[in-house]
């Protein structure tokens, strides 16, 4: 039988705050969950927190969050490399953010989308985190 880790459990939380754009809790657990990781000296674990923090501030979708989504992915890929691991979501995740930032924030095409399904997650904010 093997033993494995995910990681903080605050890297979870903070993408379920996301989800539900609950933008400062996300940022929170994010930062927590960083913090943890680097801790336990685990260069893998605080990469992956980096990449899903990211990608919780390009789903938000403001030019200046493109630009810190695109410092984090770069400090987790210098990690993936490092440990010879493929890259392809990262480099995904910079594509996505490099196109963000030239873009500006009003009316980009991710936040309408997001505006889209917003009805769907007014019960969950409702009786969450209440931010907008």
């Amino acid at each position: 039988m093997g033993a494995g880790c995910l990681g903080a459990v605050d890297r979870a939380l903070g993408r379920l705050a996301a989800l539900l754009e609950c933008w400062r809790a996300a940022a929170a657990h994010f930062a927590d969950a960083l913090r943890t990781e680097q801790q336990l000296r685990a260069p893998l674990l605080a990469a992956r927190t980096l990449r899903d923090q990211a990608a919780a501030l390009l789903a938000r979708g403001a030019s200046r969050d493109a630009r810190a989504a695109l410092h984090q992915l770069a400090q987790a890929e210098v990690t993936y490399r490092s440990l010879d691991l493929p890259t392809e979501r990262i480099v995904a995740l910079r594509a996505r953010a490099a196109s963000l930032s030239v873009r500006p924030s009003r009316g980009s095409h991710v936040r309408g989308a997001w505006r889209a399904r917003r009805s769907q997650r007014q019960a969950f904010r409702r009786s969450g985190c209440g931010e907008s």
